[in-house]
């Protein structure tokens, strides 16, 4: 029952999410190079929640990139984005090296892919995980 409950909800939480990644969009306008700064997007996101998200938590973006961009602007955007790059280009690499290593690959995917509609490193059990993850893929990498 709980189940059919839940899954009758998805299309408002579809939607609740719409309004939460364009406050989120709104949020990164106000300082696009920059961002608003770190822990700084509950109080930006305010003004630009609106009635459709009374009530709402909005301590995050509900998504990795739109979290980051509104928070560190362009400039942290680029930033994760070539950090995360490099993690996955030199894991990859040494996938001959250490056979173990796609499982950590995929430790280092997973929370990025869920982050998509979710901001997945806010949980400090997943950014320990990811980090994690990363790192060791990075030492285990080398040659």
């Amino acid at each position: 029952d709980r189940v059919r409950v839940r899954l009758g909800r998805i299309p408002e939480d579809f939607e609740t999410r719409r309004v939460i990644w364009s406050s989120a969009v709104k949020v990164w306008q106000q300082a696009p190079v920059f961002g608003v700064g770190h822990g700084r997007y509950r109080l930006a996101v305010e003004p630009f929640a609106g009635t459709q998200l009374a009530g709402a938590r909005l301590n995050s973006a509900h998504s990795l990139p739109r979290m980051i961009v509104a928070e560190s602007g362009v400039v942290g955007l680029l930033g994760f984005g070539v950090a995360v790059a490099a993690v996955v280009w030199a894991v990859g690499r040494g996938v001959r090296r250490a056979p173990e290593l796609p499982w950590w690959l995929a430790a280092v995917l997973m929370p990025l892919a869920a982050g998509l509609v979710h901001f997945s490193l806010h949980h400090a059990t997943v950014g320990l995980i990811f980090w994690t993850a990363a790192g060791y893929g990075l030492v285990r990498a080398r040659p």
